[in-house]
């Protein structure tokens, strides 16, 4: 298989893994890009993750350090690392670094044609290029060369992550599934996080082992530090946790530039409508370990004390009941939520209470008659992975048997059976007991979730229920202003709809015009009536925020330009701008690391040399010189990067613009055979010229009206003209309006 096939192969078998899995996954090649035989997984060494609080994002740098060994690479070899990974959903990735020798490369984001077409030259000429893509949606790729067989490569990608509010926390996932495709696992991954006035107690929750210290990093400075153990590298998310002091509902920072300027905030509904009602719920948990597959109860369980420490408070109520011989509860009673009560009932259950026993009759009916005793208050939350009322009939007879408690209370369930064994009656198929907790949810009002690996965590999906536990508004409305003047461009990180639940924290980020103070006016329906409330917050509450709020905001604009399913050169072209502007990876865009000093074929209409007075938006425009084979040239050409000159005038144009490309070593170039063409951002090529003028005379003048090869109009947007032969390529590029 020839190398160029060799890639596409794995590209393809890159995409069908996750199409197939559809979730956080990752994988690690290392292969000599010049033959077939020399390839195999690649192995990350070292792995550091930086954390500091932002708001409604979290700003992580996770630097990695890759290797090819244990694949019987010989030091001599030259291989090309390829990276596949995802981020956590709608993360923003704005930064990428390269390490050549002892030299830190920041990487330039450019678009993502001339940074193919750049990388894959390179390549061919042995120098030391990385690129970072964003492929599609959370999926993105990292590609660095060369590295020999007996060496190291590293790299850093910084990117914002959402972050996830309750009343009491502000967390993110620690990325652990990017470092699952390490041939030879991690032994731990460092992480160093900074405290800020807003958000400090930085913790793990699930691993209590990984406390934090105070440390001195001769790069990040003061800090605090941890290690995750390597067990915990893998399938399951793991949650870096903060405290905030947010009190009234509402958490507003901005950042100002006279009149105008951005803003992000965090609702929590309960605490901004003051409808903060005490929750009572009951945890009920059946469990069998045939069913089991990275969702067991015990692991179930310590996720769930995690969540109960974010989500319940001092006025809560909970308690918890094991299926055994004899159902286990934790106590007689309710248990009021405080952080002491909460400390004694999980150290008095230990760490794995969850039994590998299935009895769901005697589980619910405990459950229920409990509720009742105490007063027909409460909700029940089953967790269970058992199937044994899979049947439609043993399902109805066990849901007629409840019934004779009547009334039921209302009762969420998370379903964790991942035996994937299916049952087909009335025209639909059911997994598991799928069918039976169907009818139990909809006759009690609760709410049913599947839990399913490839597309879900443990700590999302129980995150679900405790959102849904403290009520909802319907017909929800959400509008903000300022008093003098006005906010647009809003975006929230996820849309709360019509309907919203109060324990379900709303997190916007959009530009404002005007002065001070800040209005937030939400309404709704709650309990049939109808209600709203307007804050108006002053400079004195609104916390100042830094230059990262432009790229939170840049990054959901590109966002939604990307989901839009609309992609012509003028959709194409807005993303590119927004993307090079803000510095925010886009899926048209790429971040490019050279080798210090390197040139490369980008220049810029604005460049001054192009006639346009502008101002370079790339380190070095020049020609790379190959042979006639497409190989490095051993031979001098006599030509450099001041041997072609361009003119395009206008550029940017409307109707027409004049091409003029001169050679200044004619001699030379006359015994070149050259292409001159234009390509759309997408790298097809849309129309060519004649270059005989240029072949004899050493310069040529063409004027192009903005058609295809056809004469077809084209549309407003980015292009390329692209002047190559067998000794050289270069680029300008033009915008038509």
């Amino acid at each position: 298989m020839k190398p160029f096939y060799q890639k596409i192969v794995l590209s393809l078998a890159f995409i069908f893994v996750f199409v197939l899995h559809a979730s956080a996954w990752s994988w690690l090649n290392v292969q000599n890009p010049r033959t077939w035989d020399k390839w195999g997984q690649g192995t990350i060494e070292d792995a550091l993750l930086t954390v500091q609080p932002k708001g409604i994002y979290m700003e992580c740098e996770l630097y990695l350090t890759f290797s090819g060994r244990d694949n019987n690479f010989l030091p001599s070899d030259t291989l090309e690392i390829s990276y596949y990974f995802s981020l956590p959903s709608k993360s923003i990735v704005h930064d990428s670094w390269l390490w050549v020798g002892d030299s830190i490369v920041h990487a330039r984001l450019i678009d993502r044609w001339s940074a193919w077409q750049i990388y894959e030259s390179i390549v061919k000429r042995r120098r030391d290029p990385s690129v970072l893509y964003k492929q599609w949606g959370d999926y993105y790729s990292l590609q660095i060369y060369p590295m020999m067989g007996n060496e190291q490569r590293k790299a850093k990608i910084t990117f914002l992550v959402p972050a996830s509010w309750t009343a009491r926390s502000v967390s993110c996932p620690i990325p652990t599934d990017m470092l699952q495709a390490s041939k030879i696992p991690l032994e731990k991954l460092r992480v160093l996080v900074k405290e800020s006035p807003e958000f400090q107690n930085p913790s793990v929750p699930v691993i209590p082992e990984a406390s934090f210290k105070r440390t001195q990093d001769p790069d990040f400075g003061p800090c605090l530090e941890t290690f995750i153990p390597g067990n915990y590298i893998g399938f399951s998310q793991i949650y870096l946790s903060f405290s905030h002091f947010v009190t009234n509902g509402l958490y507003l920072s901005t950042l100002n530039n006279g009149a105008e300027g951005i803003y992000q905030m965090a609702i929590l509904p309960s605490k901004f409508f003051q409808l903060d009602q005490p929750k009572k719920l009951l945890f009920l948990f059946d469990f069998e370990k045939k069913n089991e597959y990275q969702a067991g109860g015990n692991q179930v369980y310590a996720e769930l004390k995690n969540l109960m420490a974010n989500y319940l408070d001092e006025n809560d109520y909970f308690n918890i009941i094991f299926s055994g011989p004899q159902p286990m509860m934790a106590s007689n009673s309710w248990v009021k939520a405080t952080p002491e009560n909460m400390r004694q009932v999980f150290s008095m259950l230990g760490s794995t209470p969850v039994q590998n026993f299935s009895g769901l009759q005697e589980l619910l009916t405990s459950g229920i008659k409990f509720i009742q005793k105490t007063g027909n208050k409460g909700s029940m939350v089953l967790l269970a992975n058992t199937d044994h009322y899979a049947t439609n009939d043993s399902a109805n007879l066990l849901m007629d048997y409840l019934k004779t408690f009547e009334p039921l209370p209302v009762t969420h369930i998370v379903d964790f059976d991942n035996s994937y064994t299916w049952y087909y009656f009335g025209g639909k198929y059911f997994r598991g007991n799928e069918y039976f907790y169907t009818l139990l949810t909809r006759h009690t009002k609760g709410n049913y979730y599947q839990y399913n690996y490839w597309d879900n965590n443990i700590a999302d999906m129980l995150t679900k229920v405790f959102e849904i536990s403290g009520g909802k508004i319907s017909s929800f409305d959400l509008h903000t202003s300022m008093k003098e003047g006005f906010c647009y461009g809003r975006f929230n990180i996820e849309d709360p709809g019509q309907a919203i639940y109060l324990d379900k924290p709303i997190l916007q980020v959009g530009k404002y015009y005007g002065n001070l103070p800040f209005v937030a006016e939400l309404a709704g329906i709650y309990n049939g009536q109808p209600l709203m409330v307007r804050k108006e917050i002053p400079a004195s509450q609104i916390i100042p925020s830094d230059t990262l709020l432009a790229k939170m905001w840049a990054g959901n604009h590109i966002a939604s330009l990307e989901n839009t399913w609309n992609y012509d050169n003028e959709m194409i072209s807005q993303i590119v701008e927004s993307s090079l502007s803000n510095r925010v990876l886009s899926v048209y865009t790429a971040f490019l690391a050279l080798e210090p000093g390197m040139e490369y074929s980008i220049e810029d209409p604005g460049n001054p040399a192009s006639g346009s007075n502008g101002a370079k938006i790339f380190a070095e425009d020049g020609v790379y010189s190959l042979d006639r084979n497409g190989q490095p040239s051993s031979q001098t050409t006599g030509i450099n990067e001041n041997s072609i000159q361009t003119t395009i005038f206008p550029n940017p144009f409307h109707n027409r613009t004049r091409i003029t490309i001169s050679i200044n070593n004619f001699r030379v170039a006359g015994n070149i055979k050259f292409t001159i063409a234009i390509y759309d951002i997408t790298g097809r090529k849309v129309t060519e010229f004649d270059p005989h003028e240029l072949f004899f005379n050493g310069t040529m003048s063409v004027e192009w009206d903005g058609t295809d090869a056809s004469g077809r109009q084209l549309k407003e947007g980015i292009y390329y003209l692209q002047i190559s032969s067998t000794l050289f390529k270069k680029n300008v590029r033009l915008i038509k309006l």
